[in-house]
């Protein structure tokens, strides 16, 4: 799994599911997940290679990412 995360950056992944702009030293946007009206709800970390949602306080990284936005049941498929 390791190799799959340095493989597929996050702020790349999540800058195909949302519009993202610089906010200090995060990237935010509407979360992909919820997709709100709030332009700030959504953040990336691009040096920690994580993303947290502060409308519902999820979070981790680009393959909890992509589990979130897929609704995949199983990590493992998201992993696929």
């Amino acid at each position: 799994m390791e190799e799959l995360k340095a493989a597929v950056r996050v702020e790349m992944y999540a800058a195909e599911l949302t519009d993202l702009r610089f906010g200090g030293e995060s990237l935010r946007g509407k979360c992909p997940i919820h997709q709100g009206e709030n332009c700030s709800s959504f953040a990336v970390y691009p040096e920690r290679q994580r993303w947290h949602c502060f409308r519902c306080g999820e979070g981790g990284d680009v393959v909890d990412l992509c589990q979130a936005v897929e609704n995949h049941a199983e990590l493992w498929t998201a992993m696929r």
